[in-house]
């Protein structure tokens, strides 16, 4: 593959960009992932979502999988919707129930949601708009505690980058109630896998499906959406860490307008 126009069969500049670093192992294969699922990216301040919503979060009533699937339809057309819904959404996909260290040396994290080495190497980041209950602002979810922490001033232009492109494959005119994109932090693949890629964008595809499904569980419509590829590198760390954003999920509770799929 190479970087020239007329070859790169559909994809964008950072996504060729992001190719190129799995392929030439930029990232440190020795390097070691955020502690039992810590941070790659900046935060700051306290937990925003109180115990109470926890709680209530965590007793919301859920459906059988046959029907929720059955009811679930895609739609871009949202309306504003509520902290304890948003909390349990992302709670029930990606909190982490246990953590390890592997014989190897390398974290692993137990989750609801399954992915490739129990590596889950994505971090949450979570645009809120219009969300009852919390501040509009840019937070990441923290699988710890089932909350949320706003991010810290050196990924704020990151993530405003990653909400234009959510905004622009969701074909809205404006940003959606929330947006939960996945931010990949490449090193804690590549601790188990040399084609870490591969794996990630698997992992990505089962995330996204199931952070659908769960919204549809508690009464909210989504969408899958694309977004722009947004590549960063840090070096400000032991090792580079390479993110990219591989999607993400806009939600809210279903409008009138428009169609659904």
């Amino acid at each position: 593959m190479t970087g020239e126009p007329d070859h790169r069969g559909g994809l964008s500049e950072s996504e060729l960009n992001a190719l190129q670093l799995a392929r030439d192992q930029v990232i440190h294969p020795s390097g070691r992932g955020g502690r039992n699922g810590g941070f790659a990216l900046d935060v700051r301040g306290p937990d925003v979502v109180t115990d109470e919503v926890k709680r209530a979060a965590s007793q919301l009533p859920s459906r059988p999988l046959a029907e929720v699937l059955e009811g679930r339809r895609s739609t871009t057309h949202l309306d504003p919707f509520d902290l304890t819904r948003l909390v349990a959404v992302l709670s029930r996909a990606y909190r982490i129930q246990a953590a390890g260290v592997a014989a190897d040396g390398s974290p692993w994290t137990l989750r609801p949601v399954p992915s490739a080495g129990a590596t889950h190497p994505f971090d949450l980041l979570v645009s809120v708009e219009k969300v009852a209950g919390i501040e509009p602002g840019r937070y990441i979810f923290n699988p710890h505690t089932a909350g949320l922490l706003r991010l810290g001033q050196s990924w704020n232009e990151y993530a405003a980058l990653v909400e234009v492109g959510a905004l622009r494959a969701s074909r809205r005119d404006e940003p959606a109630p929330a947006t939960v994109t996945l931010v990949a932090e490449a090193k804690r693949a590549t601790c188990r896998y040399g084609a870490a890629l591969t794996v990630i964008l698997r992992d990505a595809g089962v995330l996204l499906q199931t952070l659908h499904i769960l919204a549809s569980d508690v009464g909210l419509a989504s969408s899958i959406v694309g977004s722009a590829g947004h590549v960063a590198e840090r070096d400000d760390v032991a090792f580079p860490i390479f993110v990219v954003d591989c999607g993400a999920v806009v939600l809210g509770v279903p409008s009138n307008r428009g169609d659904r799929q």
